[in-house]
């Protein structure tokens, strides 16, 4: 996964496959299906990109933790 990772900052690749997620309309509770303002998107972003996230997350947390920037 960090070999991903470093790739993608060192070469500034644009890896669609990890960036994009699938959208689906689902219908609203007691809307109409024909109705387009009666539904409601839903993204699945890829697992491997929400991994990668939440790593970054944690390690700015434990940063800014150290670091007291946050009061």
């Amino acid at each position: 996964m960090l070999k991903v990772i470093n790739n993608e900052i060192k070469v500034e690749s644009k890896a669609n496959w990890l960036y994009e997620g699938r959208t689906w309309l689902f219908t609203k509770k007691g809307k109409e299906e024909k109705n387009e303002r009666g539904k409601r998107p839903i993204t699945c972003l890829n697992t491997f990109y929400k991994n990668v996230l939440a790593l970054v997350a944690t390690k700015m947390s434990e940063f800014v933790n150290e670091a007291k920037l946050y009061p």
